[in-house]
């Protein structure tokens, strides 16, 4: 079901079981996290895609997959929850560019896995649901409770985990879920992660460490402030630099190789 490809230092994942609308059992969890964990630490990856295959970007658990006895009672322990935990950690521990291109519907864990993401590519028309009150579920899954007050406010997010309703790509963008609103994500991520893959390598990776640790961390504006004076310090005795600053004078386009 997990699908990945590089292709000119772009990697992508696939979510491809379009007749289940890439419901995501705790195997399928696992195999996304792996192949994210794959393409952040190869080299030759500069930008990641994510995707979901056909209608749906996800919707979800696949309720199906999970392993029942024979009396209906649910089989899975912690170590197989914290399992399935791990995928919107993997995509946050990308160094590189994440870009979630999202389609259809987007269900309940599903909305922490583009969360995860730098950029989320939308529809006006996708609908997205967390409807954890309805099955007796936690809101906080994979991480939604940490990411959506980030992402959309405290109150907002209180909406969207407490109240389960429906909400649109439209709904998604005014609240600050997404980043953007196009007719066609999966080529419009395309088209972004062309322009970011011609950026300085140092400067795509530093300014998303920067951007992370300045939410996750913590710290107070000095103590930011000296790392982010450390890495410009580097970045300008860099040959990204000098080749960035000549391409700029010279009114061409740098070429980082």
């Amino acid at each position: 079901m997990i699908e990945t490809s590089i292709d000119s230092n772009i990697g992508t994942v696939t979510l491809n079981a379009p007749e289940r609308l890439n419901a995501l059992s705790p195997q399928d969890f696992a195999d996304f996290a792996a192949a994210v964990r794959e393409l952040r630490t190869n080299e030759q990856v500069r930008v990641i895609i994510i995707q979901g295959a056909g209608d749906a970007f996800s919707s979800g658990l696949n309720l199906k997959a999970l392993p029942f006895s024979d009396d209906g009672e649910p089989q899975i322990n912690d170590d197989q929850v914290r399992a399935i935990y791990q995928t919107p950690v993997e995509i946050r521990a990308a160094r590189q560019p994440v870009i979630a291109a999202v389609n259809g519907l987007v269900i309940g864990g599903a909305i922490s896995l583009i969360g995860a993401c730098d950029f989320r590519i939308t529809t006006a028309q996708t609908r997205f649901r967390a409807p954890f009150g309805d099955l007796g579920l936690s809101g906080g899954d994979l991480g939604l409770s940490w990411f959506l007050p980030r992402l959309v406010g405290p109150t907002r997010a209180a909406q969207i985990l407490l109240s389960g309703e429906w909400f649109t790509g439209a709904d998604a963008a005014q609240w600050g879920l997404v980043t953007e609103l196009v007719d066609d994500p999966q080529f419009r991520a395309q088209q972004l992660a062309q322009i970011l893959v011609k950026k300085s390598r140092y400067s795509l990776e530093q300014t998303k460490r920067l951007l992370v640790a300045s939410v996750d961390t913590g710290v107070g504006l000095d103590a930011h402030l000296d790392d982010e004076i450390a890495v410009q310090a580097t970045a300008m005795r860099s040959p990204d630099f000098i080749e960035g600053a000549q391409a700029m004078m010279e009114k061409r386009e740098p070429n980082f190789g």
